[in-house]
C-alpha cells in the first residue's frame, strides 16, 4: 500500500525541481541574454 508519507515525500522532491523550472523560466523572460553582461 502507497503511504501517504510516501507521496508527500514524492510530491516535495517534485516541486523542488518544478520551482527550479518556475526561476529558470522567470530568469529567461525577466533577464534577456546579453543584457546583463
Amino acid at each position: 500500500m502507497y503511504s501517504i508519507a510516501n507521496l508527500i515525500h514524492d510530491f516535495s522532491e517534485s516541486s523542488c525541481w518544478v520551482q527550479d523550472l518556475k526561476a529558470i523560466n522567470e530568469g529567461l523572460l525577466f533577464e534577456p541574454i546579453g543584457e546583463g553582461e
